[in-house]
């Protein structure tokens, strides 16, 4: 069994939302730049009024994607203080959730609900779906190898399931 207590903080929050919403960013950046474009060649056939429309397009969306992410750490930092205790074995994942150091809820899962793994420099990123995973700091494992041993229960259940 391998254990890890990750405590949601403002730090672990804030680096999720922006490791999951750098596919939305670079989508933005493109539109942003064909928006741009745009604007240029509007500006070469003396639409102002057009290009103009455009740079103003572009601004929005620039502007509203950095806010995008702003709104979501302001928001996510208003949350009472939550603790997951993962206890990993090889074929499922008990986790134990506090709030306010109080248990609220015990669940266990199957390792094979497990969508997808991604990872960052300070944390395992365990996907349920699409859009939600279960953070996982890996400085909180007791043994340096413990990350790698979680990876491979995954794999090892995704490969038989």
């Amino acid at each position: 069994m391998v254990e890890n207590i990750t405590e949601y903080t403002k730090e672990i929050l804030k680096d999720y939302i922006v490791f999951t919403t750098k596919k939305t960013r670079l989508i933005t950046f493109i539109s942003v730049a064909v928006i741009l474009i745009c604007a240029v060649i509007e500006l070469l056939f003396k639409e102002y009024i057009m290009s103009g429309i455009f740079l103003a397009l572009a601004l929005f969306f620039f502007i509203s994607n950095l806010n995008i992410v702003k709104f979501a750490v302001k928001k996510s930092t208003s949350m009472p203080q939550i603790k997951n205790i993962y206890e990993f074995y090889p074929d499922k994942l008990n986790i134990t959730t506090y709030s306010n150091n109080q248990e609220i809820s015990k669940n266990t899962l199957a390792l094979t609900t497990i969508f997808k793994v991604e990872e960052n420099n300070n944390c395992l990123y365990l996907y349920l779906n699409k859009s939600q995973a279960l953070i996982v700091n890996v400085n909180n494992f007791k043994d340096v190898n413990d990350k790698e041993v979680v990876k491979r229960y995954i794999q090892i259940q995704k490969n038989n399931g």
